[in-house]
């Protein structure tokens, strides 16, 4: 696991298919962060 504190953020998505964060490391590499959904959110998707 990596320390990516001090990396820059250069995106986020809240609407998309799961929350997210682009970030860029210190090697100018891209990397996403996706963020899984709630339990309660997955049942709520589910029932449309």
């Amino acid at each position: 696991m990596r320390d990516v504190s001090t990396w820059l953020v250069t995106g986020y998505g809240e609407n998309s298919t799961l929350e997210k964060l682009d970030l860029l490391s210190p090697d100018h590499e891209d990397y996403v962060i996706k963020f899984p959904r709630d339990l309660m959110e997955r049942e709520q998707i589910g029932k449309t």
